[in-house]
């Protein structure tokens, strides 16, 4: 299912997060239903963002300190870093059109 979405380890995340470039980090869960479809939708936008967004995904059970952290209210999140900080976030599934618009606006 997410063939080419990394799936970070808490330190993989907080290392690549500090880095000079985009990274998108898809916060979900394996009980939630909403986090499949936005899955799909980071997949299908993979190739478009490679190289100009690093898109990965941080399991917020295995990782519970960033929903403290990262003031995680509902899943699926997503955030967009740059240099250790917050870009920009997104709350809730998200189609394809949208997230690519997000994108956009962001690079």
């Amino acid at each position: 299912m997410d063939e080419n979405i990394f799936n970070f380890s808490y330190l993989e995340f907080k290392e690549n997060i500090k880095e000079n470039k985009l990274v998108l980090i898809d916060f979900w869960a394996d009980w939630c239903e909403p986090c499949k479809f936005v899955s799909s939708v980071l997949n299908s936008l993979y190739e478009k963002y490679k190289g100009k967004v690093l898109i990965g995904k941080l399991n917020i059970d295995q990782y519970s300190r960033v929903i403290d952290e990262y003031n995680i209210r509902s899943i699926p999140t997503l955030i967009l870093f740059k240099n250790d900080h917050i870009i920009d976030r997104k709350v809730g599934s998200i189609s394809k059109n949208k997230l690519d618009n997000f994108l956009k606006k962001n690079i």
